[in-house]
C-alpha cells in the first residue's frame, strides 16, 4: 500500500482485517495510529500490553539524516534493491516538497535506528530534504521492535529477496536448524521460505542486473531459480567459501543487462542458459585414463570421469587394496599440504 493512501479503520471485520488496519495505519505514519492530536510526544501499546513513549525527531539535511540515523536490523528492507526501486523516483520528488507521514524509529546513544520508513530516509537523502521520525528512547526487546516493524510491513509488501533476508535474520537469531521450523514458526508455508532463501543466497549483483530488481515478482523467481539452479550445474556463481566467480556471474549479469523489460530479462537468461547446456553436452569431457596394466587376465586402471567443473570422481578398478591405501594416503597429503 503507497503512503498517500488511508485505511477506514470501520473496515475491519475480523482479528485479521483489524491487524491489517493497523499495520496500514502504523505504515503510514505513527501520529494516524497514536491520534490526530498535534504533539511531540505520542504512546504506543504493544500487544504486549506495554506501553511505549515516543518522541519526534527533526533531520534537517542529508548530512544529518546519514550521520544520526540508520536502518534497523529489524527492518527487512534490502538497501541495495531499494536504490534501484522505481518507486523511489516518485519518493524523491514527494519528499522534495515535505514529508507527509513520519518514519518510526528507536533511539540509542544518540542514533535513530528506523524500524519502519527506511524508503522515506533513502528519498530524503537523494532529495537533500528533511526527514521527520517518530522515535522512542524506551528499551525495546528484540521481539518488541521486530513486532513495531512486522505491522508495518504492508505499507509496501517485501520483495522475495528482502523476505529471504528477512527470513535468514530470523533463523539465524532464533537458532533453527532447518527451513521447515523456521515456517512454523513464521507460520508460513515452506515453499515460500525455501524460494525466498534460494533469491537471498543468490549474489546480490545478479538480482540487481536485471531492469527493474525491485519488481520482480514471485512468478518472475520461479522462473529464474530454476535457470539460475541449471545454470550453476557447470558454471557455478560462488566458490564453496562463498567467494564470487566473477567469470561465470558476469556471463549472466551481461545477457541481463542487455534488457529493458524484466520478462526479456528472463527470456536473455533462458536463452542463455539452454545455448549453454546443449553447448556442454556436445563438449562435454571425457574420461581421463591416468593409469592402464594388464596382469595376467585383469586389467588394472586409474580413470578420472570428469562430471563438471567442480566435481570430478577417480575410478580404481583391479587395484590391490595395499596400493589403494597408499593411493588415499597421497591424496590425503596433497589435500592437507599448502
Amino acid at each position: 500500500m503507497s503512503e498517500n493512501n488511508k485505511v477506514n479503520p470501520n473496515e475491519a471485520m475480523s482479528s485479521e482485517r483489524n491487524l491489517s488496519s493497523q499495520t496500514r495505519q502504523l505504515g503510514m505514519g505513527l501520529s494516524a495510529k497514536l491520534g490526530g492530536q498535534i504533539s511531540n510526544n505520542k504512546t504506543f501499546t504493544l500487544k504486549n500490553g506495554r506501553q511505549v513513549n515516543f518522541v519526534k525527531r527533526f533531520f534537517n539535511n542529508a548530512e544529518e539524516i546519514e550521520t544520526l540515523t540508520q536502518v534497523h536490523e529489524a527492518n527487512g528492507r534490502n538497501q541495495d534493491l531499494l536504490l534501484v526501486d522505481e518507486s523511489l523516483t516518485e519518493l524523491v520528488e514527494t519528499m522534495k516538497h515535505g514529508q507527509l507521514y513520519e518514519a518510526i524509529g528507536v533511539e540509542r546513544d544518540g542514533i535513530c535506528f528506523i524500524l519502519d520508513g527506511s524508503r522515506r530516509r533513502t528519498a530524503a537523502i537523494l532529495a537533500k530534504s528533511s526527514f521527520v521520525a517518530y522515535v522512542t528512547l524506551d528499551e525495546l526487546t528484540q521481539s518488541e521492535a521486530q513486532y513495531i516493524s512486522d505491522i508495518s510491513k504492508l505499507s509496501k509488501p517485501l520483495t522475495l529477496i528482502e523476505k529471504g533476508q528477512y527470513y535468514h535474520s530470523v533463523k539465524v537469531r532464533e537458532g533453527f536448524e532447518s527451513d521447515l521450523e523456521l515456517a512454523e514458526y513464521l507460520s508460513v508455508s515452506p515453499a515460500l521460505i525455501s524460494r525466498s532463501l534460494k533469491c537471498y543466497s543468490f549474489p546480490s549483483e545478479l538480482s540487481l542486473a536485471f531492469p527493474l530488481p525491485a519488481g520482480l515478482t514471485s512468478n518472475n523467481w520461479k522462473d529464474i531459480i530454476p535457470l539460475i539452479n541449471k545454470y550453476e550445474k557447470t558454471f557455478p556463481l560462488t566458490e564453496d567459501n562463498g567467494k564470487i566467480i566473477s567469470e561465470n556471474l558476469e556471463r549472466v549479469t551481461a545477457e541481463l543487462q542487455k534488457a529493458t523489460q524484466n520478462n526479456i530479462a528472463i527470456e536473455n537468461l533462458k536463452l542463455l542458459v539452454n545455448d549453454l547446456t546443449n553447448k556442454k553436452k556436445k563438449d562435454k569431457p571425457e574420461s581421463v585414463v591416468l593409469f592402464s596394466e594388464k596382469k595376467d587376465r585383469h586389467t588394472v586402471e586409474i580413470v578420472k570421469k570428469v562430471n563438471s567443473q567442480r566435481k570430478s570422481t577417480f575410478l580404481l578398478s583391479g587395484v590391490p587394496v595395499s596400493k589403494q591405501k597408499l593411493i588415499e594416503k597421497a591424496i590425503k597429503e596433497i589435500m592437507e599440504s599448502e
